[in-house]
């Protein structure tokens, strides 16, 4: 049965919009401050350019604004935060905040019926975290890392939290990987320790006796026998990592679901098909760490994915393995996008450092000159985002891309003050000799300007044939059309509709997302 999509988009829109500017704010983020940093979205646009320090803001925010609202750790969110925050740094408040919360957790574990998953991962990170920053064994890790062997089962194992919640709350061989890991990298010798060593040995017997069931199990396993004798030869690393690589999709990510075998709760088949954040973070950390150089043409596939599908909150984007819900693997997702990032000098380039500065010039120029129109801020931002992501799959000059999109209604104020309306001809009037004098004041090429000011002079009625047919244009046509259609009703049928989606809409990409948005099976 076919249906209307009834979900306007503008407020959505608004809502995702001042999340992303309060996310992009200046300062730390602390407890007191953080914002939600909004629901986990397949449809979030994607981000203008690429920008670590975007990554870094949003894994801060969700870490600190979990730990605020449910006042606990979850695998997903806090926990991964406290093995990816030291790669960037570790001297800041928010890594002092989550610390001393699970040192606290640590000295005060509760009674659940959950408490041994707990007691392995609070003490797991610690050791890693403790490895990844001071380099020392914190008094309280070693307790809890003492505690977890009163805990371990004969056979090596921990029971472990089963909500089939895939990878990290299903099944016991991520809590003896975890186990391992954390042991492995403790500080001051821990592993020598007489509790350390006999468990440690109980360790390599689970893994004997419970071979991994799919690659996510082989690429922990790999893991942590970087730090533990006698899980995995040499020899078996190198097949792992053959086998990761084999995994690849065309366009340079990995998929989460492709790393597993798991069944979904919702009855819904897992996407094999797509690269997800998760799934390419998660596979270039481990063939990192496992020694593949940063320079491997694959890993730089892979850094170059990630790059160009982050969106605009900072974070990327990961299906939930168990159900379409919350979608919290995209925290774990962005983590280890981050550590794989910064694992290959992840930091932006001179260049994607200019190409950022001008892209927050250009919106800049844009807010200053509509002043207190907020109403034009917020629809030019929403074509901007949708003109980003048309870009990424139809090409075009990313500059005039951006600039169209940004200064296509800039004559808005203007038409209205010297003709007395603001239909779309005097737009096409007054907005290129505007955007012209600032994009000049920007210094940007002469014939960059020219086709930008073109753009601008034909969005509504779309004369010149000339500019009409340069895939810029058609990505700023495509992108206003996604905004202003949203608000209007474009048939009665899913075949009305589909002819007017034909008829407005000119890229192929801009007919998909339209039938996508305007059309819902």
């Amino acid at each position: 049965m076919m249906s209307i999509r009834t979900r306007l988009l503008p407020a959505s829109i608004l809502v995702l919009l001042l999340t992303v500017i309060l996310l992009a704010a200046d300062g730390e983020v602390t407890l007191e401050n953080v914002i939600d940093p909004g629901p986990n979205r397949a449809d979030e646009p994607f981000i203008e350019e690429y920008s670590f320090s975007a990554a870094v803001r949003f894994m801060d925010s969700a870490s600190l604004f979990w730990q605020k609202k449910r006042k606990c750790f979850a695998c997903h969110s806090n926990y991964v935060f406290l093995l990816a925050r030291p790669a960037v740094t570790y001297e800041v408040p928010v890594h002092k905040t989550v610390r001393s919360a699970l040192e606290h957790l640590a000295e005060n574990p509760r009674k659940t019926n959950y408490w041994m998953t707990e007691a392995v991962m609070v003490a797991s990170i610690l050791a890693q975290n403790d490895a990844a920053t001071t380099g020392k064994l914190h008094p309280v890790t070693r307790k809890a890392l003492d505690r977890i062997w009163t805990a371990q089962r004969e056979d090596g194992g921990w029971t472990w939290l089963d909500e089939n919640e895939p990878p990290s709350e299903i099944d016991d061989h991520y809590g003896v990987t975890m186990a391992a890991l954390g042991v492995g990298v403790a500080p001051d010798n821990y592993c020598e320790t007489p509790a350390a060593k006999k468990g440690l040995e109980n360790i390599r017997g689970y893994f004997r006796n419970n071979p991994p069931v799919n690659m996510h199990h082989r690429a922990m396993k790999m893991l942590a026998s970087l730090h533990v004798d006698g899980i995995m030869t040499g020899a078996e690393r190198k097949k792992v990592v053959k086998d990761l690589f084999a995994l690849q999709k065309s366009d340079g990510g990995w998929g989460l679901a492709t790393l597993g075998n798991w069944t979904r709760s919702d009855g819904k088949q897992q996407d094999y098909e797509s690269s997800d954040g998760y799934g390419t973070g998660f596979t270039i950390y481990a063939l990192r760490s496992a020694g593949v150089s940063a320079e491997d043409p694959r890993i730089q596939k892979g850094i170059a994915w990630l790059k160009t599908h982050q969106r605009a909150s900072g974070r990327w984007f990961t299906r939930s393995m168990k159900k379409d819900s919350k979608h919290y693997i995209t925290h774990s997702g962005t983590a280890y996008a981050i550590l794989a990032l910064a694992a290959c000098a992840g930091v932006q380039s001179r260049e994607e450092q200019v190409n950022a500065d001008l892209n927050n010039r250009l919106i800049e120029e844009m807010k200053s000159y509509f002043d207190d129109k907020q109403g034009l801020i917020d629809h030019t931002m929403a074509v901007y985002g949708y003109a980003n992501q048309l870009h990424k799959t139809e090409g075009g000059d990313p500059l005039v891309v951006k600039a169209g999109a940004l200064y296509h209604d800039i004559g808005i104020p203007e038409a209205g003050r010297v003709h007395g309306s603001s239909a779309g001809k005097y737009q096409e009037i007054e907005g290129p000799p505007i955007a012209g004098e600032i994009l000049k004041k920007l210094d940007i090429a002469p014939e960059s300007v020219d086709h930008i000011c073109r753009i601008i002079a034909n969005h509504h009625t779309a004369h010149d044939e000339a500019t009409v047919d340069t895939i810029e244009f058609q990505i700023v046509w495509d992108a206003d059309g996604l905004v202003n259609h949203a608000r209007r009703k474009l048939g009665d049928s899913e075949e009305e509709i589909s002819r007017r989606i034909e008829q407005l809409f000119r890229t192929p990409t801009g007919k998909k997302m339209a039938t996508e948005m305007f059309i819902k099976d």
